[in-house]
């Protein structure tokens, strides 16, 4: 199961497996300089699909970036407890936590989809 803190700290601040492991990555050597070549080959991603990947977390104030690296950057003592939390639950709860993030994708294609369907009027 996963608690409710950290299932809110999913579903409004990563968007992405790849974002979710990426910042793990991060939180696993904190003092470490990252650069997109590094992440894209741990990843197995395209370092195009990298900076996507960092912005997103910068955006979140979950990395810092200072002269194209990259570290994890705990914003405030409760964020950094939860990304704390949630690496020991991903450990134990990778499919949870990955459905988790496939179900917030899939509601968002099917929200997109619905702003098309034509609608008759009467």
């Amino acid at each position: 199961m996963i608690p409710d803190d950290i299932r809110d700290f999913i579903l409004q601040r990563l968007d992405s497996v790849a974002e979710m492991e990426a910042l793990l990555l991060l939180w696993r050597d904190p003092g470490k300089d990252w650069d997109t070549a590094t992440f894209a080959r741990e990843l197995y991603i395209t370092e195009a699909d990298v900076r996507g990947v960092l912005r997103q977390l910068r955006a979140q104030n979950l990395v810092e970036e200072g002269n194209g690296f990259y570290r994890y950057w705990r914003s405030s003592a409760e964020s950094g407890m939860i990304v704390d939390r949630l690496a020991q639950l991903y450990k134990t709860h990778l499919i949870s936590i990955t459905n988790l993030m496939h179900s917030k994708s899939s509601s968002r294609i099917q929200e997109f989809a619905d702003a098309f369907v034509l609608r008759k009027d009467k």
